[in-house]
């Protein structure tokens, strides 16, 4: 009986990591307090004769001139086409350089700005150190994940602080190649932006 549970157990668990993508599931622990949040698409979807692809930035900046914002934690959570959601990533801010180097960040100093680029954003966990989520073996290849179906993705970050409120910007890039029609081997590119949403997370 003990063995017929362990092998129920593993087939759950291969369920669960196969259905987001080889991306880490993660229980989501709320955000209570001020939050910052916006949403954007990453991923390729095929819609009639045009293969689809979309693209997340979200640019998060202090805009105080005197105060640091302290940030407490961030979430990203992911939403399929069926409204199904997994946590892909909960912990510190990490900044990511072009060259890939990932750095934890607990404060912001006034007017510094951090991006948060989907594509290097899919957490795997497949570092050495469950503790260290800068290392590189921890996070998808940014080719990789851009290249996964198109999902809806929802970034949190609580923060804290004396001066004025943290702000953000989403921009989200699309892109559409034709295979068939009358644009039948054209390429369009589209970009557009607005505005993270500043909240306040109540306990339940």
């Amino acid at each position: 009986m003990r063995k017929i549970i362990y092998i129920s157990l593993l087939a759950v668990i291969l369920i669960v990591l196969g259905a987001v993508g080889g991306v880490y599931a993660i229980d989501h622990q709320p955000l209570q307090g001020n939050k910052l949040t916006g949403t954007g698409a990453l991923g390729i979807a095929q819609l009639g004769p045009s293969t689809n692809s979309w693209s997340t930035v979200f640019l998060i900046t202090n805009p105080d001139c005197n105060s640091d914002i302290k940030i407490n934690k961030v979430s990203l959570i992911r939403c399929d086409e069926n409204l199904n959601t997994e946590v892909v990533y909960e912990g510190p801010l990490i900044n990511t350089t072009l060259s890939g180097t990932r750095t934890i960040v607990t404060n912001l100093s006034p007017h510094q700005t951090v991006e948060v680029a989907l594509p290097s954003w899919m957490y795997t966990g497949g570092g050495s150190d469950p503790n260290d989520p800068t290392e590189a073996n921890d996070w998808m290849d940014p080719g990789t994940a851009s290249s996964q179906p198109r999902d809806i993705y929802t970034f949190e970050i609580k923060w804290t602080t004396k001066g004025l409120p943290l702000i953000g910007q989403r921009i989200t890039n699309f892109s559409a190649y034709y295979n068939s029609g009358p644009y039948a081997g054209q390429f369009h590119k589209y970009s557009w932006g607005t505005a993270m949403e500043n909240l306040v997370q109540k306990d339940k």
